[in-house]
């Protein structure tokens, strides 16, 4: 239990059930740290009943996730009053004990030290499948700075009433005075009954009595997203401090035109000569579990500590797929000065491609040590770009195969999306290393693997509807986006309006 948590926070001993479209921004107790981007979920965990020896699942609703950074988790007590599970955690009363009452059990808290606790564990997927399940939290959104806690309300009793009173001896003396208590009961009888009916009155417009689903934290009925931090905290699926940060850190110029029916005005796309990138740049192979729509297995990703990506996909895990992608990482970003990579034959061997190119540009390169990931940052930055992936994997039910368009999708937003890497120093990582204010237009309208109107006949035809998969970079020109449609077999256009909430 910790009172001081705004939140529920879960550590290891828990697994994610959901996850809920926000993130919230921590703040660390020293105000010069930067805050923290955690996803807030639905998570689980398993308790094994002392009493009864069966084991529970509990679910916290609207709790932040850390997962193994936190070797214990932190319980917020009035998260779970408000959710009306009676929590007793005062461990001086004498009439109750410490614990938490819920309808089939009753989880006995133990007292460590200043602390108050119960023992727990990571649930199995047995566990999960056919152990009984236990709602701790409310599935309401938690906003700790706005939500109403109960009043405690302080009951005057009148001094007849008190035994220990002199009054309380007149009152058996004196009829008067009895039919003057037996008068105050009856009027307080009428008083009780005219609240009962007001409260009830209420009840249907009290939010503290509706525990159903909402909607999505920023819903927008408009066409064309405006370029508010809620909007793009929406769209990118980051907290609004980041989405602040990125506002200010990049540009919105670009215009998309609703004159003629899905018509679009462009600019010229942006061009990058191949300039000496300073820094220490690292690569390493990312593995997938299912062949992509497009034939794709894996894919080659190049990271920079700033937050910068760049990947490209790989139907083949050899010399002559892997060699070309340094030769492409150059012409769209430039030389890196330094580079880091494991020891994988496609990279160091004598005769690649990959090896060829890294001689011909003069990078300085290292090679990191087998078993050895700490030495290879790329190994960290594909942990970090996986984590995310998946969140919208399972955020937007995005089928699996097509896996390496949402993975361009999230190295696109994350080099244009503000962080709080040393390294940065406050600016989106792209420019970080391109030296170019990028614009985030293509990105304003569209939510990844959402609904859209798209044409392929200049406008001239009927809307089809598909599902948004991207911006097609190499395919057109600005503007020009990626689109799954009827037939299953992706097409680049960029003829596209987003659906709207009332076209839904």
């Amino acid at each position: 239990m910790d009172t001081n948590a705004d939140f529920c926070s879960l550590g290891k001993n828990f697994v994610i059930m959901s996850y809920t479209p926000r993130l919230a921004d921590v703040y660390a107790y020293d105000p010069a740290l930067p805050p923290t981007n955690v996803p807030i979920v639905s998570g689980a965990t398993a308790y094994d009943c002392p009493q009864s020896g069966n084991t529970f699942i509990l679910i916290f609703k609207e709790a932040l996730y850390y997962g193994n950074r936190l070797d214990h988790s932190l319980i917020n007590p009035n998260q779970v009053r408000k959710f009306r599970i009676p929590l007793w955690d005062n461990p001086f009363d004498e009439m109750r004990n410490i614990g938490i009452k819920t309808k089939p059990i009753f989880v006995a808290l133990k007292a460590k030290g200043t602390k108050l606790l119960f023992d727990s564990r990571a649930p199995t997927d047995q566990d999960l499948a056919n152990c009984p399940h236990i709602d701790m939290t409310s599935k309401v959104p938690w906003n700790p700075g706005t939500v109403q806690l109960g009043k405690v309300s302080i009951v005057h009793k009148d001094p007849i009433d008190d035994p220990r009173s002199n009054e309380a001896e007149l009152r058996q003396l004196d009829p008067i005075m009895q039919g003057m208590n037996e008068w105050r009961t009856v009027q307080q009888t009428i008083v009780d009954g005219e609240r009962f009916f007001q409260q009830v009155g209420r009840m249907d417009d009290d939010a503290r009595f509706a525990d159903v689903p909402v909607r999505p934290s920023f819903v927008s009925t408009e066409r064309h997203t405006k370029a508010t931090a809620e909007n793009l905290s929406e769209r990118l699926g980051i907290g609004l401090h980041r989405a602040r940060a990125t506002l200010r850190s990049t540009l919105q110029r670009g215009t998309r035109s609703a004159i003629l029916p899905l018509a679009r005005r462009y600019r010229a796309d942006r061009m990058f000569l191949r300039p000496r990138l300073k820094g220490k740049f690292s690569t390493d192979t990312a593995y997938f579990n299912h062949k992509s729509i497009r034939g794709n297995i894996a894919s080659q990703i190049y990271f920079h500590k700033s937050g910068f990506y760049s990947c490209h996909h790989l139907s083949k895990v050899d010399d002559k797929q892997v060699g070309p992608t340094l030769k492409k990482f150059i012409a769209d970003y430039g030389i890196p000065e330094h580079l880091t990579m494991d020891g994988a034959a496609v990279q160091v061997g004598r005769n690649t491609s990959f090896m060829e190119t890294i001689n011909r540009a003069a990078i300085n390169y290292h090679i990191s040590r087998p078993y050895r990931p700490e030495e290879n940052p790329a190994e960290g930055g594909i942990r970090e770009l996986k984590r995310r992936f998946y969140r919208l994997i399972v955020k937007h039910a995005i089928p699996q195969r097509l896996w390496d368009f949402v993975l361009d999708y999230v190295v696109d937003t994350m080099n244009i999306t503000a962080n709080y890497s040393r390294y940065s120093d406050g600016r989106v990582p792209l420019e970080v290393i391109t030296g170019i204010t990028p614009d985030i237009t293509e990105y304003m309208d569209f939510t990844i693997h959402g609904w859209v109107y798209y044409q392929t006949d200049g406008a001239l035809g009927t809307n089809k509807i598909g599902r948004w998969l991207g911006v097609s970079h190499r395919t057109g020109p600005m503007m020009t986006y990626w689109i799954l449609p009827k037939s299953g077999r992706p097409i680049s256009t960029d003829t596209v309006q987003n659906i709207t909430e009332t076209e839904k």
